[in-house]
């Protein structure tokens, strides 16, 4: 006999993406991929990867460059419910990165790089829950045990950038209300010779979630972040700046214990 599932069911595998049940042990994977095109006139770049602010162009020789770039982030995690509102994560990740560039004075190249990035680890606390009252409050900490910010074994850091989030969601039939507010902080560090400040970013990111029916989910919402300056030898490569984006997502309930999410 087929059980149908309904909608508040459904649900309950959205608000499990933020707080796994007690005892319930959930892998997950991931992939994230970018692409950009661009023109610069005045120097070249150098793509350095500086946790806190993801992939920096670092200026080294004067000309007219046009590149474009694409990278690839896999990612596999492990999330554990210790109790019905204490939960424990990991995650390790790869990244791949490929670069095609042509300036007027080297004419055109292309580099290619993929590498272990890193492991994060995490905790996550649910400090109310969702009632009559008010939303639900999630309070979640994250660490970046090990960085691979380069090439080398002289890239790697440790402990070194810390997160710190706390997640407002509210249940109303068929929809997921969230909110998530975000602090991030990456300390100074040096990479094989070369000195980075530390950095600091906060952010802001409404979304709702919306039950299809019993195997679709949609997430729709907007992401607000602002990002301090970044340093590299005492000289500013990167000005704070803010940024915003449109977030939409679709996921798909193979069965009550997978699912598959797309975002862009």
């Amino acid at each position: 006999m087929l059980k149908e599932q309904s909608d508040k069911e459904d649900l309950s595998l959205r608000v499990d993406d933020i707080l796994v049940s007690d005892g319930i042990l959930r892998f997950t994977t991931a992939m994230t991929y970018t692409a950009r095109n661009d023109t610069t006139t005045g120097f070249s770049f150098q793509t350095i990867d500086v946790p806190g602010h993801g992939l920096v162009l670092l200026p080294f020789s004067f000309s007219e460059v046009e590149f474009n770039e694409q990278v690839i982030v896999p990612s596999i995690g492990v999330r554990y419910g210790a109790s019905s509102k204490l939960q424990f994560s990991a995650t390790t990740s790869w990244i791949a990165s490929q670069t095609k560039s042509f300036n007027s004075q080297n004419g055109s190249s292309e580099q290619s790089n993929s590498r272990f990035s890193g492991v994060s680890l995490g905790m996550s606390y649910l400090l109310r829950e969702d009632n009559s009252l008010g939303p639900a409050v999630v309070l979640d900490y994250n660490i970046s045990a090990i960085e691979n910010n380069g090439s080398d074994k002289n890239s790697y850091s440790y402990g070194k950038t810390n997160q710190l989030g706390l997640t407002l969601y509210k249940v109303v039939d068929p929809a997921i209300l969230t909110t998530n507010f975000g602090y991030n902080h990456s300390g100074s560090r040096e990479i094989s010779g070369t000195s980075y400040s530390s950095n600091t970013s906060l952010s802001f990111s409404p979304s709702i979630s919306l039950a299809l029916n019993d195997r679709i989910t949609t997430s729709t919402g907007v992401s607000f972040q602002s990002i301090s300056s970044l340093g590299v030898n005492n000289i500013e490569v990167a000005p704070a700046r803010t940024n915003a984006q449109f977030n939409f997502g679709m996921g798909y309930s193979l069965d009550e214990g997978q699912n598959i999410q797309v975002y862009s």
